[in-house]
């Protein structure tokens, strides 16, 4: 097992945009990855970011002995898992997939942000 994407002492959820091309060998931009404990966490909350109420999904788990707390960019995951939704500014909800043990996840890296970090993701998870 490895880390996604080594932080070098930075916030796990991120890699600086120097470390994605030079340092990293071989670069992975993907990782197909199994869990052992999975979870998801959604609420809406206003985001000024965007200048409304805002949906969050995040897939918070454990990999390689450390715990991440990622974005979820999976658009079919508020028919699979987020019915119904929290309501703007209710607690954060909890969910734990119907067969967590067989849920695989893809983690990305995204496109470089203004601030000069790629961000990780969790792009899909697939169940089997």
């Amino acid at each position: 097992m490895r880390i996604l994407w080594k932080s070098y002492g930075m916030l796990v959820d991120r890699i600086h945009s120097s470390m994605a091309v030079g340092s990293l060998s071989p670069f992975q931009s993907l990782y197909l990855i199994r869990p052992p404990k999975l979870q998801f966490r959604i609420w809406e909350a206003h985001d000024n970011f965007r200048g409304g109420p805002h949906k969050n999904r995040r897939a918070v788990f454990l990999y390689a002995g450390t715990e991440y707390n990622l974005p979820i960019t999976d658009p079919t995951m508020d028919a699979r898992y987020f019915q119904p939704f929290p309501a703007l500014n209710q607690p954060p909800r909890d969910v734990v997939p119907r067969n967590s043990a067989n849920c695989l996840l893809v983690a990305s890296l995204a496109a470089p942000f203004k601030d000069g970090y790629h961000y990780k993701v969790v792009a899909t998870v697939l169940e089997y």
